[in-house]
């Protein structure tokens, strides 16, 4: 190594000692915690290896494995690559429960201020490892879920949409038994029926003046039933508009005089409708009460895909030039020639003229054409049929 002054530095430079001194820091507000971290808790459940990354490129293998501690929080474990792929998901889920799971060198993240964990190559987990405390945490986890189970539950969505209808259908009296803090950003489904509509909820505007433009959307709560119990859902737009069957913004055009206190009748229409619905737990709520929010409505019918029964690259060549044609004002077309053809039969009554010879035509402009005879013109017409014979055509 030898000493170089930051003047003499350039990007080949190597192993150089530089003598300097700060001149100023920058500490970023919130740095990254790149400490690696060690989780233990109990194992929920585990999903099957996923594929991710462009196909064309190197994808990797992933696995994602459900871990709950005593509060009933549950947090994510990603598994990368060997690790997700050798993981022995159905031994695991074959063990006694409830199933202690340590994972050691996890790196932590926060989605959505959840925090979520994920392997790195220094990572390894242990099921049920072998440390003192290890019957005294099953004790506890045993102790906890007598009192209130946990949920299987599936976090992500299944790309078939039948499946994903069924995904995490729970019965609404077992949902309102569990805590909506715990079960943040969850989706649930059940085929529920509309029994009525809040109408005690008041809804003030702000004053705010003169707006360019006025949007209106649906904002109502209504009481949803299924077999166990009745529950509060919140109805949003865009996804009230399937409920209710037009948008708010041609609802409230439709009417003379519209006021956001009176309910009207195409909103009391939806009482009686049973839906698959799609909902979440309302965590920002304030009330002791548990309610939802609408995210879905899984059972809407689809909008027909119109399919032409040929692709624009099957036509003919007739058909593609029919398709290029445009439409020509009259008084820019360009005038043509009109040309009349005869039967080809020819007529007992007409008379042959012999064929003049090829030198004895004389060359002419077209302007000093000479008139044809009636008679003439149909005789050099009926000659194109005869063999061994020259043709000429006259036009008139």
């Amino acid at each position: 190594m030898t000493e170089a002054t930051i003047k003499e530095l350039r990007p080949t430079s190597r192993n150089k000692i530089i003598e300097a001194k700060v001149y100023r820091s920058w500490i970023a507000r919130n740095p990254p915690d790149v400490t690696e971290k060690d989780y233990i808790g109990c194992y929920i459940q585990s999903g099957e290896k996923e594929e991710w990354g462009n196909p064309n490129k190197d994808q990797m293998v992933l696995r994602r494995i459900e871990i709950q501690n005593l509060n009933g929080n549950s947090v994510e474990l990603t598994l990368w690559d060997d690790l997700g792929e050798t993981f022995p998901k159905e031994k695991i889920d074959a063990l006694e429960k409830p199933v202690i799971i340590a994972v050691s060198s996890c790196k932590v993240t926060r989605f959505r201020n959840n925090l979520q964990l994920a392997s790195t190559p220094a990572t390894y987990y242990y099921i049920d490892p072998d440390i003192p405390e290890l019957q005294q945490y099953k004790a506890e986890y045993k102790a906890a879920f007598v009192i209130k189970p946990p949920l299987q539950i599936v976090r992500h969505p299944y790309k078939d949409k039948e499946q994903e209808k069924t995904r995490n259908r729970i019965p609404l009296s077992k949902l309102l038994t569990k805590s909506p803090a715990t079960h943040t950003d969850v989706r649930f489904t059940c085929k529920e029926t509309i029994t009525g509509i809040n109408t005690s909820r008041v809804l003030t505007c702000k004053i705010h003046g003169g707006l360019a433009s006025t949007t209106y959307r649906y904002n109502f709560k209504a009481y949803v039933s299924d077999t166990t119990d009745t529950v509060m859902m919140t109805f949003f737009s865009p996804k009230a508009d399937d409920v209710v069957g037009i948008n708010c913004e041609a609802l409230v055009n439709s009417l003379p005089n519209a006021s956001p206190r009176e309910f009207l009748e195409k909103l009391l229409s939806i009482i009686g409708k049973t839906h698959i619905f799609q909902f979440h737990y309302n965590t920002s709520s304030k009330q002791t009460t548990v309610d939802f929010i609408l995210d879905d409505i899984l059972d809407k019918p689809e909008a027909p895909k119109e399919i032409k029964d040929k692709p624009s690259g099957s036509r003919t060549t007739e058909e593609a030039c029919e398709t290029l044609e445009t439409t020509i004002p009259e008084d820019r077309q360009i005038p043509t020639a009109i040309e009349q053809s005869l039967p080809p039969t020819p007529s007992p009554n007409l008379i042959e003229f012999p064929t003049p010879m090829s030198p004895q035509i004389p060359m002419q402009p077209a302007a000093t054409i000479p008139q044809v005879m009636p008679f003439e013109q149909e005789s050099l017409l009926q000659e194109q049929d005869e063999p061994g014979k020259q043709h000429f055509k006259l036009k008139t």
